[in-house]
């Protein structure tokens, strides 16, 4: 309740002090404009009286000190934040005073806009506004070129064109209604293009190994770039792509796309088989190896060279095809599905080739275990089995043969000491060999 303040020095008559009383008796409330402050907005400070002739003084936050009955605030702040005080009076009689508590809110920070360009004309146009301080509850507003106009952090506009290029505003609003300073992000002209027209692309295949490779486009219009994909080393930015001698055997894919001002064209393609002029031919490699302990799990790999397209493969097992089996690799157990003793093969179609064969069968792999330093068989010993490089034959008497699983004679390094022979495998392909003495054989594996 406001306190009234009276005159109390009238001594002369009683009617007389009731007149000046009645004068100094004055109600004042201050009223403020508008109810929520913005900093950067004005807001205006009223005294109401029921009177006149009545003058004033306020005192405020800031040095705030004026004399006026409505007085204005420009270019709020933080600082004009507090408890604002007015004092009225009449003819020299003090008036009641009142106080009223401005809060100054502070507007959001300017958001950043952003946009996902260079793009091309019919895609989708991504305008990002990055999130400003200012507490929670933010609101978004953005507006730009052909009546665009959302409320989202992250709009886009689909099937964007050239209508689209122009200024993109962005403010936000926090819970007070106090509204950033605008942000915005520009589209310029370049930042929206057309697309390059799909090229058209054809290619000389099928060829052989060492022919000239011949792949040939559609011009490029202007300003537009060639930009090719495929089985080569670099970039290749030219119309055509012409290579000599071409080695790689299989096929191989060639992609072209045209690009221009970060617009890239729908890409084609062009599938060029290459078919080998030699034979294949096939290894097989073991891991973790062929010399090995019973019930020890390996996978064999086929290692094909020379090959053409439409690879396909059989394995065998001492030479009869094992069902299902008709991948790159194959895996056992050995003492198991192979026991030791037993050989491995691969037959491989590798069609179409160019005056060459189209299938190849590997040689024979076998297994031995790895729980003896020496395999005795017929009489024979000889070790390492199977044999990197040199083999051991252990008290020999006699002239040494050599043969393929097939009977073919082998010529091979040997060295006698003592009583044991010393043969160098080393340039001897991978496969199953029988070693004969007198009456006495044994079969090795070269790995």
């Amino acid at each position: 309740m406001k306190m009234k303040h009276f005159f109390s020095g009238c001594f002369i008559t009683m009617l007389c002090c009731t007149q000046i009383n009645a004068q100094c008796n004055i109600d004042i409330e201050i009223a403020q404009f508008p109810d929520t402050i913005c900093g950067g907005t004005d807001f205006t400070l009223v005294a109401n009286v029921g009177t006149g002739g009545v003058s004033y003084q306020w005192t405020g936050p800031a040095g705030f000190n004026r004399t006026g009955q409505n007085e204005v605030v420009t270019g709020a702040a933080q600082i004009h934040s507090g408890v604002y005080k007015v004092v009225g009076s009449k003819i020299g009689c003090p008036s009641d005073s009142d106080t009223i508590t401005v809060n100054v809110h502070i507007p959001p920070a300017t958001p950043v806009v952003n946009a996902g360009v260079p793009m091309c004309i019919g895609d989708t146009l991504y305008l990002n506004t990055t999130p400003s301080t200012g507490g929670s509850g933010l609101k978004t507003k953005i507006w730009g070129p052909a009546g665009f106009n959302d409320t989202l952090l992250l709009s886009y506009i689909p099937l964007a064109g050239k209508a689209n290029i122009g200024e993109y505003k962005s403010v936000h609003i926090d819970t007070f209604g106090c509204v950033s300073d605008t942000g915005s992000v520009t589209i310029a002209p370049t930042d929206i293009n057309t697309r390059p027209a799909t090229p058209v692309v054809s290619g000389n295949s099928p060829l052989c190994k060492g022919d000239t490779l011949k792949i040939f486009s559609t011009p490029a219009g202007i300003g537009e770039d060639y930009n090719w994909t495929g089985p080569f080393v670099g970039q290749i930015h030219t119309q055509n792509i012409l290579q000599a001698n071409y080695t790689a055997t299989g096929r191989h894919t060639y992609i072209l796309t045209l690009d221009s001002m970060g617009c890239h064209s729908i890409p084609d393609t062009a599938i060029i088989d290459v078919y080998p002029v030699v034979n294949p031919t096939v290894s097989i490699s073991a891991k973790p190896g062929f010399y090995i302990a019973q019930y020890t799990p390996v996978t064999l790999t086929a290692n094909i060279l020379d090959s053409s397209i439409n690879v396909s493969y059989q394995w065998r097992k001492n030479g009869k095809d094992i069902p299902g089996e008709v991948f790159k690799t194959l895996n056992l157990v050995f003492g198991v599905d192979i026991q030791q003793g037993e050989f491995i093969s691969v037959w491989v179609s590798s069609g179409p080739t160019c005056s060459a064969k189209d299938t190849v069968l590997s040689a024979f792999v076998a297994f031995t275990p790895n729980s003896v330093d020496e395999l005795q068989t017929n009489n024979l010993v000889i070790y390492p089995n199977p044999v990197n490089d040199m083999l051991v034959v252990k008290d020999i008497q006699h002239e040494i043969h050599i043969t393929t699983i097939t009977g073919a004679s082998i010529v091979l390094p040997v060295k006698k000491e003592g009583n044991n022979m010393y043969i160098n495998t080393t340039q001897l392909p991978s496969g199953i060999y029988l070693i004969r003495i007198g009456d006495k054989s044994a079969r090795f594996v070269k790995e």
